[in-house]
């Protein structure tokens, strides 16, 4: 075998590896589209309704309309205001017993 024919068969080796490499990467491909498309119907009709409508009892804006950036904004949003509306731990009262007893005598 010469130089030259060498060089041909390394470059065809690298052609047909690179052909075979893009067929299996654009498989792969249409798989993961099609996954995510399906997440994204899943999002679209169970997801995003339910989050909707939990900003809208609480009043707050969803102003996006790309799925994915939609419900991260809601989530967020609902989440702060959970957190916001929760008291913490030092603000709750103790009422024992026996002033509940007291309470119930004095009524």
């Amino acid at each position: 075998m010469t130089g030259w024919e060498s060089i041909v068969a390394a470059v065809g080796g690298l052609l047909l590896g690179v052909g075979v490499g893009l067929l299996l990467a654009r498989g792969r491909d249409s798989a993961l589209r099609q996954r995510m498309n399906k997440h994204l119907g899943v999002l679209r009709t169970n997801v995003i309704p339910l989050l909707e409508s939990r900003a809208e009892a609480v009043e707050l804006p969803d102003d996006v309309s790309e799925p994915l950036e939609l419900v991260e904004r809601l989530s967020t949003s609902l989440r702060r205001h959970e957190e916001a509306q929760e008291l913490p731990f030092s603000d709750t009262v103790e009422f024992s017993r026996e002033e509940a007893r007291a309470q119930l005598k004095k009524g």
